[in-house]
Parts: C-alpha cells; sequence; structure tokens
C-alpha cells in the first residue's frame, strides 16, 4: 500500500456512514502486524481528531490480537515445548504493548538465583527446599488470597511484577522454574485447583505452588478432594502438557472475565480458544 492510498483511507476513518467506515478498516487490517507502527504514526498525526485516533486504536489492538493468537497456534503447532514463550504470547493477548524480554529475563534471573544455591550432592527433596525458601522466602511470591479469582492472576506480567498469583499462574511459573533446572514436574489440575506432581519410582507426592509450596502426600490430597465430593482417586487426574497448562489458563480467563462481568474481554478469549483449542494431526 502506497503512502497516497494510505492517506486516503486514514482521512476516511471518521466517515459517518458505517459502510465506508467498515471497508476502509479491512482495508487497513490487511496491513497486518508490519503496518503497526505506520499506523501508530497516523494516530500521532490525528492528535485533533479524536474519532479517528479511537478507530486506529481499535484496529491496532485488532491486528496485535490476530498477530498472537497466530503466534500461539503456531507455539502449539510446533509442539508447546517452551511453556514460558507460550505463557509472554498469551500475556500480550491482553497486553499488546508487554516488554516480554523484561519477563523473559526475570525468569532467568530467578532461575539462575536458585540455581547458584544448588549443590550437586543434593537429593531433589533437598532441591525442591531450596527453590521453596527461594521462591517463597525471599522473592516472596505468593497466593493472592484476597482475590483469587481475579482474571490478572493468570498472566505472567501480573505474577512477576505483584509477586501474586493463582493455584494455576504459580504452579506455571514453578514448573517453568524446575523444567530450567532440569527437575521434572508435571501440573495437575483437581477440579480447579492446581499443585505440582512429583512422580517417580520410589516417590509420589505432591507440591501446592499457591501455598507456599507446601508438600503433600497423595493420601492427603485425596482426603482433600473427598471433603470436595468429588473423585478421590489420585490417578483420575492425568497430568497437564505445557499446551493444556496454556488451554487450562484461557479456560479460566473466560470464565473468571464472564463472573466479574467484563463480557467483551470474555468473548475476546472465546475466539482465542476457538482458533487455537484444535486438533493437530
Amino acid at each position: 500500500m502506497n503512502d497516497s492510498t494510505f492517506n486516503a483511507l486514514i482521512s476516511l476513518l471518521d466517515d459517518p456512514d458505517p459502510h465506508v467506515y467498515q471497508q476502509v478498516e479491512e482495508q487497513l487490517f490487511t496491513l497486518g502486524a508490519s503496518g503497526i507502527e505506520k499506523l501508530e504514526q497516523a494516530w500521532e498525526q490525528c492528535s485533533t481528531n479524536q474519532i479517528i485516533q479511537s478507530r486506529l486504536e481499535e484496529l491496532i489492538s485488532r491486528i496485535q490480537i490476530t498477530s498472537y493468537t497466530e503466534q500461539l497456534m503456531e507455539w502449539r503447532k510446533e509442539g508447546g515445548n517452551d511453556l514460558l514463550e507460550g505463557w509472554i504470547i498469551l500475556t500480550c493477548c491482553q497486553y499488546p504493548t508487554l516488554n516480554k524480554q523484561k519477563y523473559r529475563n526475570e525468569v532467568q534471573r530467578l532461575v539462575a538465583k536458585i540455581w547458584l544455591q544448588m549443590d550437586p550432592r543434593m537429593n531433589e527433596i533437598e532441591r525442591l527446599c531450596v527453590i521453596n525458601k527461594h521462591f517463597y522466602t525471599i522473592e516472596r511470591f505468593t497466593g493472592n488470597y484476597q482475590d483469587p479469582d481475579k482474571p490478572d492472576n493468570i498472566f505472567l506480567s501480573h505474577l512477576i511484577d505483584t509477586r501474586q498469583g493463582n493455584s494455576l499462574s504459580l504452579s506455571a511459573l514453578y514448573l517453568i522454574v524446575c523444567q530450567q533446572l532440569d527437575i521434572p514436574l508435571q501440573v495437575v489440575n483437581f477440579m480447579g485447583y492446581y499443585a505440582i506432581r512429583c512422580y517417580r519410582r520410589n516417590v509420589h507426592f505432591y507440591i501446592d505452588a499457591y501455598n507456599q509450596g507446601m508438600f503433600f502426600t497423595p493420601q492427603q490430597v485425596q482426603e482433600f478432594l473427598q471433603k470436595l465430593n468429588v473423585e478421590s482417586n489420585v490417578s483420575y487426574y492425568k497430568p497437564l502438557s505445557n499446551i493444556y497448562v496454556i488451554l487450562n489458563m484461557v479456560h479460566t480467563l473466560i470464565s473468571q472475565y464472564r463472573t466479574v462481568g467484563l463480557e467483551a474481554k470474555a468473548q475476546k478469549f472465546e475466539q482465542l480458544l476457538q482458533d487455537i483449542e484444535i486438533k493437530f494431526d
């Protein structure tokens, strides 16, 4: 699209005819993510026209969401091996201007700090105790007990910035740290409450990332589930792959946005879910 065509389309963004505006928006939408900088420049140049600025903001947001949806689909197609990457992309769906490298660096800093405290002679339990001490005592991560159903709890940026999350986001971060420290663990969904499972030939226990990393035996988990009057056999609850950790995050966001009355955001993530929750051959 040459400059004259682009400028002509921008000038028509405040046309009172909805049909004209829709056609203009669709033409500008074809610019894709590579055209965002140009659209932002146009926004700056139209400071006296609030209608054009508002419509440009909506258009830029739509392009960004589409771009991140495509990235999330590609991440899933490639196997979803990097949970952190998938989580950053999901967070960008809500916060398109997120400084992605900042949060990658924050996670790497956390991993490096813990790694420096590890001793090769430590067994796995001792290593997990080191993680817990750093994670909860030094870094002060904690569950958001006052507002556990707040949608922002899901997003990586909110968890890193506030040090507060829900059982799913805290479990995800705990898992990412352990993955990078070569400690193989798994996330399990107990009817909407998420925990970390440590399962070896002779070892089987659970870590409650939402509750200061406390360790629980399968029997204790079973007793907890019995009190909820749900299936209490822990083997019934299968570990989640990285892909399904992200899909569970999206499901949670839809439910929580709807609960707090933010229907437009719930619908946005419903569309995202429809786009990425597909079966690949």
